[in-house]
């Protein structure tokens, strides 16, 4: 009966000078699709050959970091293709000089070096809702959105969603928006609209796509006159043609 060797030789690439192991059809993967795609097989590898659970290092002097392209870590890589200056310090300090939030139960860095520094979300957390957990503390006050008449909370710039969304695509602040929800009538037919049912009139000639410069709102109307001055394509005349047809045409 013959022995079976404890230890089976590694197989490498077919190549005399690559000492990478076997992939396929005698080759590494390198040379493998090198010659599937018909490239020179003698040519030199672009990066080398680095075994596995093998981590290399910059070759900055200055710099302990992970390769991740060409002998570079990503910030001297990136240097290099701009032509950046390669011995400059970093601009922002690295997360593992920063520690830990200082919740309990949060893994995530703080946003300073100071002691009993918090991370970004729960301090946002605090300023929204007076506290770092998530339900609200009794007392405490979550902030609402500035809009007059809305008492949904903030999301964004001192407004909720919604009116977050319509300030964004009228070109409009916060207090230009509560300035137009404080008009509490439609501009039309009088009649009354609130901060929900409220519609931005502009004029189109100037912004016809969908964000607008916020210098072309003309006012607030109500659904059914923002819809009717569609119609008519925002024109004078075709408008006052309707009024004469109106009043030839009374019964």
């Amino acid at each position: 009966m013959e022995s079976v060797p404890l230890s089976t030789p590694v197989k490498r690439c077919a190549i005399d000078w690559c000492d990478r192991p076997y992939g396929a059809a005698g080759y590494c993967h390198m040379h493998y699709n090198r010659s599937r795609s018909g490239r020179d097989m003698d040519a030199p590898p672009h990066t080398a050959y680095v075994p596995k659970g093998v981590t290399l290092v910059c070759t900055i002097d200055s710099c302990s970091k992970p390769v991740s392209s060409k002998d570079l870590c990503g910030m001297h890589a990136q240097r290099r293709i701009r032509g950046h200056d390669m011995d400059a310090p970093p601009k922002r300090i690295h997360a593992v000089e920063r520690p830990y939030c200082a919740v309990p139960r949060c893994a995530k860095r703080a946003d300073s070096s100071q002691a009993n520094a918090v991370c970004p979300n729960h301090r946002a957390r605090m300023a929204r809702r007076g506290s770092y957990t998530r339900t609200r503390l009794e007392g405490s006050v979550i902030g609402r959105c500035t809009v007059y008449g809305c008492a949904r909370p903030y999301k964004a710039a001192g407004m909720c969603n919604n009116h977050y969304a319509r300030a964004h695509k009228y070109g409009l602040s916060a207090m230009q928006l509560d300035m137009l929800a404080r008009t509490g009538a439609c501009g039309c037919c009088g009649q009354p609209i609130d901060c929900d049912t409220m519609q931005i009139d502009h004029d189109h000639a100037c912004c016809p796509g969908e964000i607008g410069c916020g210098a072309c709102v003309r006012g607030v109307l109500c659904v059914g006159c923002n819809v009717g001055l569609g119609a008519f394509g925002d024109s004078p005349e075709r408008l006052e043609r309707a009024v004469l047809y109106l009043a030839r045409n009374r019964v």
